[in-house]
């Protein structure tokens, strides 16, 4: 490598002007790979999202969760029905223009102590097609749905 180091200084010093020569030198400037547009759906809103190619989707989740005010620890990336992992690339995943990730935002962790978590119990909310249409039930946390 030092030799062909040299030899481009030689080459390059100005007492080598041979109008004769043939060889012709390009130097390339390592520029940053061009960013990717991702686009990002949280309930019908569509976010477009720029990153590099080369970047975690973890950027792609703090961008997200600034945008939505909330902490990145409760936004999850989807693809379809699969759950995207932080550390992967839209290089390494194949993410095009096309490509629509949906996102799916957790409630914020409750305390321990307070509300139907303190007895073991999660309240169960369902809406039918009309609004005035609900039930609500509670169950414990180790028994099956």
């Amino acid at each position: 490598m030092e030799a062909r180091l040299q030899d481009l200084g030689t080459f390059l010093s100005p007492s080598h002007n041979s109008a004769n020569d043939d060889n012709d030198l390009i130097v390339l400037g390592s520029s940053p790979p061009p960013e990717v547009t991702i686009k990002v759906r949280r309930r019908g809103k569509i976010f477009r999202i720029n990153i590099r190619p080369t970047d975690s989707l973890q950027r792609l989740v703090e961008s997200v969760a600034s945008r939505l005010e909330v902490d990145s620890s409760q936004v999850l990336l989807l693809r379809g029905d699969e759950e995207l992992d932080t550390k992967e690339t839209p290089q390494s995943l194949n993410l095009t223009v096309a490509d629509i990730i949906d996102c799916v935002v957790h409630s914020a962790p409750r305390n321990v102590g307070s509300g139907d978590h303190s007895d073991g119990k999660v309240c169960l909310k369902v809406q039918g097609k009309d609004k005035q249409s609900h039930l609500s039930i509670s169950i414990g946390t180790v028994r099956d749905v």
